[in-house]
């Protein structure tokens, strides 16, 4: 080999050579900086399926509630992806035209939302699922002493339309009143019912039917209407497709 080309190849391999130094150099300072830095915290929102993952993402999100909650299709994320930029309430993801899963029952009544909107059509999010989603966030106990007695069966029904007082434009208050005071004496009897089926207190499920039945018409409020025994037992009800249902009730119990 001749001296000019040993030299050639030297001026060639002295670059590489810098630049691999160098970078030797850069990494090691780059370590100490990343020792002196704040520790960073890596965790997960997850859930055993993507319906309750979008629960927990909402729980995070909006821990004290929220004034819209969005319903996107479960198995097709297209509405569900291009609705990401809404801000002002959580997505939450349902199952097409099925039942309203439990999970996500629970979070639309714990949001408290004032609306809740399908993204898409109806092929999308149906009218039942609106619907089972409006009872959810409406649907409430109140009182402390009330948990031994639910209303779970009433959305059940009330999703089926079997239940409630249908709204017709042409009947007097007087009427509605009338309807809606049967209506309560079946809702208490159904209360019993189901309590001696083995899904409530019975002794609680009593107090609570006989409380409803003396309850009287006290004021209306919209598209609702308060029933009330003048003192602390009160029935709420609340339109929903186009029906006054109970959404709430309140009554005195030795509990307290």
């Amino acid at each position: 080999m001749s001296r000019h080309n040993f030299r050639c190849r030297s001026l060639l391999v002295l670059p590489v050579v810098a630049a691999l130094v160098a970078g030797s150099v850069w990494s090691a300072s780059d370590a100490v900086q990343a020792q002196d830095a704040p520790a960073v915290i890596t965790s997960r929102l997850a859930g055993e399926t993507r319906l309750e993952t979008a629960v927990a993402i909402s729980s995070r999100a909006f821990p004290t509630g929220a004034p819209v909650v969005y319903l996107a299709r479960s198995d097709n994320p297209v509405d569900a992806v291009v609705g990401g930029t809404l801000s002002d309430g959580p997505i939450l993801l349902v199952a097409g035209c099925d039942d309203l899963a439990d999970t996500v029952a629970d979070e639309i009544n714990r949001l408290r939302p004032d609306e809740i909107i399908a993204l898409g059509g109806e092929d999308s999010v149906c009218e039942q699922v609106l619907l089972e989603a409006e009872v959810a966030a409406i649907r409430d106990i109140v009182g402390a002493c009330t948990t031994g007695v639910t209303l779970d069966y009433a959305e059940d029904l009330v999703v089926a339309n079997e239940v409630g007082v249908e709204l017709d434009p042409a009947a007097t208050l007087a009427d509605l009143q009338r309807q809606v005071r049967a209506y309560l004496d079946r809702f208490a009897d159904e209360l019993i019912a189901r309590a001696e089926d083995g899904g409530d207190d019975v002794e609680e499920a009593r107090r609570a039917a006989d409380a409803i039945r003396r309850v009287e018409f006290l004021r209306e409020e919209r598209t609702s209407q308060i029933w009330s025994d003048g003192d602390r037992s009160e029935v709420r009800l609340d339109e929903i497709g186009g029906r006054l249902v109970v959404t709430d009730y309140q009554f005195p119990s030795t509990c307290e």
